[in-house]
């Protein structure tokens, strides 16, 4: 579509943030970078820069040089589109895509709306289709339109790929390595706010318990595991332990440095709030484990 049939594109790009006000990793310096301080995440954001600039590097080889501008601005490029687009379903599947104004609706778990593409089609590589909101719901005035940006986000999906996590994120996991060791339901022990979710998990870990198994809780395609219960809570434990051993900083000096009004870049503060909430889910998972270890031959 040419320029003068987009009458709303300069509107739209008034829209869009400068460099400065985006919370992104993309654009986070290396010391932010570190700030992550978890060292899996902070290999992901190292290779998803590499990506970028072997993807500067083959447009400048072409004939784009004078659009894409310099490394820093493509990278500035790269990460509004990253953080304006999301996933909508379509007859062929799944389908990430970035639409004009409707990139300005918030994302939330529970949306009151459904963003969705009607008559779609793909003609010479060109997506074709329409756009609509729909509401689930009655919508107040003067309420926040929202929509999800995709099934089963993470806390680390979201800080990647839009720069912000959430703290009431109901498909959040606590990760090591190759394990998912618990779904955020169970996690949250702790916190009162989950007390539902956390008695489904609390049920869900002790029928485990009572087969000797804990195969269940592995991410590992079905394979069977022979590990009796006590050994891999053991382990799994030692995992929690060792992992908050190790970082620079524990949840409350996270906290504190959130709440006391330092001058932090926006990305920073992203940072910090994923860590913290990431720790918590850690030391609640630990919680649990010391719980139902204590309670194992009760059981």
């Amino acid at each position: 579509m040419k320029a003068d049939q987009m009458p709303l594109q300069p509107y739209y790009e008034a829209s869009l943030p400068e460099r400065d006000t985006m919370a992104s990793l993309l654009l986070a310096t290396k010391d932010e970078v570190s700030e992550i301080q978890f060292e899996e995440e902070i290999g992901e954001v190292l290779a998803m820069r590499e990506w970028v600039q072997r993807a500067y590097a083959w447009n400048i080889a072409g004939q784009f040089d004078e659009e894409l501008g310099d490394l820093d601005h493509f990278t500035y490029m790269i990460a509004l589109v990253m953080s304006r687009s999301f996933e909508v379903d379509t007859p062929s599947g799944p389908l990430a895509l970035t639409v004009p104004f409707c990139d300005l609706s918030n994302h939330d778990f529970r949306p009151n709306c459904l963003f969705q593409l009607s008559a779609f089609g793909l003609g010479n590589s060109n997506i074709t289709g329409s756009f609509q909101f729909l509401s689930k719901q009655e919508v107040a005035e003067g309420e926040e339109v929202t929509i999800s940006y995709g099934e089963r986000l993470t806390n680390w999906m979201l800080l990647k790929h839009y720069g912000f996590s959430s703290e009431d994120n109901p498909y959040d996991t606590v990760h090591f390595g190759n394990l998912d060791l618990l779904p955020k339901e169970v996690a949250c022990i702790a916190d009162s706010k989950y007390d539902e979710g956390v008695a489904r998990g609390r049920r869900y870990l002790q029928g485990c318990l009572k087969e000797g198994i804990m195969a269940s809780l592995f991410a590992n395609g079905g394979r069977n595991t022979s590990l009796k219960w006590h050994i891999t809570a053991q382990n799994l434990h030692t995992h929690c332990t060792k992992t908050l051993d190790q970082m620079p900083t524990d949840f409350e000096e996270d906290q504190r440095l959130l709440a006391n009004g330092a001058v932090l870049s926006l990305t920073l503060r992203s940072i910090i709030k994923y860590r913290a909430q990431k720790k918590h889910r850690i030391a609640s998972c630990r919680a649990l484990l010391e719980e139902l270890l204590d309670g194992s031959t009760a059981l």
